[in-house]
């Protein structure tokens, strides 16, 4: 399998694409109205193509200093180097890999970062407007008695990273319970 480690739990599949055309039909059925992505992983790569190809504006959030935790695994890779030349190459792998994601990240309509720094610096970069963007969820505007169907399947849509943190193991067993696959 043509797969690289990125980080715990997530690899970057580089035969990805043998799903597009199911994908992509999902998509279709799903009608969005805007496509949002996280990063440059295998499924924000096809995400972000999809988008584009459907009309369907894009977003897109920074969650992680992607640039310091390159510079961070490479200096692991680096340690035999002297210190001062291995300080230099892992600045440089920074510096390139912020440029190459903060590249990936400018064909979105509007960007997303989790801290001001973060904001002011993706709006200078890209050139894109940046929001900050809050964690949790606004349970005032996502208020179950807004719902305008009485019957059916709950649906959730979402596309990203199914880590411990985000508790899928709970949404499985509650639809269990339930009744209802989610």
């Amino acid at each position: 399998m043509a797969v690289f480690y990125l980080d715990k739990n997530h690899d970057f599949d580089l035969l990805f694409w043998r799903y597009y055309d199911e994908i992509k039909a999902k998509v279709r059925e799903f009608q969005p109205d805007v496509v949002h992505i996280t990063g440059p992983s295998d499924l924000g790569i096809m995400a972000r193509l999809l988008a584009y190809q459907l009309g369907v504006p894009l977003a897109a959030s920074w969650h992680t200093n992607i640039h310091e935790y390159a510079e961070l695994r490479a200096a692991k890779l680096l340690r035999f180097l002297p210190t001062n030349w291995s300080a230099a190459l892992g600045e440089s792998i920074r510096k390139g890999s912020f440029a190459a994601t903060a590249r990936f990240y400018q064909i979105a309509r509007v960007l997303f970062a989790p801290n001001r720094e973060l904001v002011s610096l993706l709006e200078k970069s890209t050139g894109k407007p940046c929001a900050l963007m809050g964690r949790g969820v606004d349970t005032t505007l996502f208020d179950p008695a807004k719902r305008d169907r009485s019957s059916g399947p709950f649906t959730l849509g979402f596309v990203g990273r199914l880590t411990v943190e985000k508790n899928v193991c709970f949404l499985s067993s509650w639809s269990k319970l339930f009744g209802t696959w989610i």
